[in-house]
């Protein structure tokens, strides 16, 4: 009797819980649904005329990662149109990296587009999304060759892996105007080691800004990159800061942690006050440039680069004697900077 009225107990739970399980199941597939209703609305808001409705349409896509993967084909096309301002391009951009593999296969058609900027700024979300758009490796080696340098740069920063130098202006051909740092993630990395021998020969290209690119790439790939060692070599001897910092800190990468040392803590001593030819504002700021990045990079080393600690002890308590305060702040931003890196060399 007590294991029928087990039975009949068990027979009643389970009918009152199965309508349960069925109506969590209804609640996922509406949910579903309205995550679908929800990213078809945004798409009909991102289509509209109104450039602030777009950009908040692009910025809620984002915050969907994976779930917006149907307006891909309509953000590729708002990344097409004319943008002036740029600030509708974040934000698509933005969008598609968040989205990530499902964005690839537009994102690698996009390549193949007629407008540079396009081009452009596919190369970069491909590197953005990283290892998940491994799909792209073979259209971003055929893109190292584009006619433009800015696809051919961002097309080797997606390869890579890494830290990557910022430039928030331009570099009008071979003029370098600005130089900062900033850690952003590196591009799609290990799973693009078939692009080692393009990105070696790109090294060489006739532009600065995409020779630098190229050596970043490659110092993210560490010893699978070493036939790139000779042609890093000639970069030391025969280029300028900064190409010859990101030589440097890819030579120190791919195991030849001396030389690239070497030529990284000259770095940080990178011409005394009044020794740079030129207006002395500029000669100064870029003095500070170029020493931030090698103390990032010394930084970005870790405890190889434990030779560096006497110079960037050195970097970490200089003041500069100036009523110059935009050059002041770049200084004690080179401080901090030295701070931070010799953190990252003694952590253990």
């Amino acid at each position: 009797m007590r294991r029928s009225y087990s039975f009949l107990t068990l027979l009643v739970c389970v009918s009152l819980f199965m309508p349960v399980m069925a109506f969590g199941c209804q609640l996922k597939t509406e949910s579903d649904a309205a995550k679908g209703e929800r990213v078809s609305g945004l798409v009909e808001k991102l289509k509209t005329g109104d450039r602030n409705v777009r950009i908040e349409a692009a910025k809620e896509l984002a915050k969907m990662g994976p779930a917006a993967k149907d307006a891909v084909p309509a953000l590729v096309a708002a990344l097409k149109e004319e943008d002036p301002e740029r600030s509708l391009h974040i934000e698509v951009s933005n969008a598609l990296e968040k989205i990530g593999a499902a964005a690839v296969p537009a994102l690698i058609e996009a390549l193949k587009d007629r407008e540079a900027y396009t081009r452009r700024r596919a190369a970069m979300i491909l590197g953005e999304i990283g290892p998940p758009a491994k799909d792209a490796v073979p259209a971003l080696v055929a893109a190292l060759k584009d006619e433009s340098l800015w696809v051919r740069a961002y097309a080797a920063r997606a390869l890579g892996g890494g830290f990557f130098t910022v430039l928030p202006w331009d570099v009008l051909g071979s003029q370098l105007v600005f130089i900062t740092r900033a850690e952003t993630r590196g591009g799609i990395g290990p799973e693009a080691r078939a692009a080692i021998p393009a990105l070696i020969e790109a090294l060489e290209d006739h532009n600065e800004f995409v020779r630098w690119h190229a050596a970043q790439a490659i110092g993210g790939f560490g010893s699978d990159a070493k036939a790139a060692i000779p042609t890093l070599r000639r970069m030391l001897e025969g280029e300028k800061p900064p190409t010859s910092l990101h030589a440097a800190s890819a030579l120190a990468q791919l195991g030849e942690t001396s030389l690239g040392m070497t030529t990284l803590i000259g770095m940080i001593k990178y011409l005394a006050p009044g020794q740079y030819p030129g207006p002395f504002e500029a000669a100064q700021q870029k003095n500070r440039e170029v020493r931030h990045l090698a103390v990032d990079m010394l930084g970005d080393l870790g405890p190889a680069a434990k030779d560096a600690v006497p110079a960037l002890i050195e970097a970490a308590n200089q003041k500069l004697a100036t009523d110059n305060h935009f050059l002041a702040a770049a200084q004690e931003e080179i401080r901090k900077a030295a701070s931070e890196a010799l953190s990252k060399i003694r952590a253990k």
